[in-house]
């Protein structure tokens, strides 16, 4: 379980082992640095994050290899890298073509497209699929391949997780000469290859 962005997350494992308490369960806290009341450029502050993380990690492996009983395969780990890192690029320019001119992909085709990074992070599938993503886009860019060729409003749906109950509402608001461009939730953050 982690507390990383849904606080669900990180007690839906802990209250399923009251009813499965043969089942290993561990918390990894991700500390949320994105605050008013914290300075940011403090350097000795983003020091004990990184330092708190790290410990984290280690505990992590150490709980894994304890409930499996199997050693850490480190240089998986770092192919497992190596792919989220090239499929975080991959979604990350996907996302700055898609943010140029006419929309050629809404944003709640890119909400449908977020199940892969959150779930299956550092398969080689996942990594294509995002390859493939961006290919589709610069191809339907270069054959001007638009949600609207005459868009009357561009919006930015800024109202967190999608409407997942009712998707719908994108297809209304498409019919009324509008497209949503942009979404707050669910986008890559710029890569960072921390395997360099």
């Amino acid at each position: 379980g982690t507390g990383y962005c849904c606080d669900t997350r990180f007690k839906w494992y802990d209250s399923v082992s009251y009813y499965l308490p043969d089942v290993p369960a561990f918390n990894y806290e991700i500390p949320l640095i994105q605050s008013p009341y914290i300075d940011t450029d403090n350097l000795r502050l983003k020091q004990a994050y990184i330092d708190y993380e790290v410990e984290q990690q280690h505990r992590f492996v150490e709980f894994l290899e304890n409930a499996t009983h199997q050693k850490m395969d480190w240089d998986y780990y770092r192919q497992c890298q190596k792919y989220q890192y090239e499929a975080q690029c991959y979604w990350y320019e996907a996302n700055r073509l898609r943010a140029q001119g006419k929309c050629v992909m809404p944003a709640s085709d890119n909400f449908s497209c977020i199940n892969p990074y959150m779930f299956n992070q550092g398969d080689v599938t996942t990594r294509d699929f995002y390859r493939d993503m961006c290919e589709e886009i610069k191809t339907k860019i270069a054959n001007k391949e638009y949600v609207l060729e005459d868009e009357k409003y561009r919006i930015c749906w800024g109202m967190g997780i999608p409407p997942w109950h009712q998707m719908n509402l994108f297809d209304y608001i498409v019919s009324k000469g509008g497209v949503v461009v942009g979404e707050t939730t669910y986008n890559p953050s710029e890569p960072y290859d921390l395997i360099k």
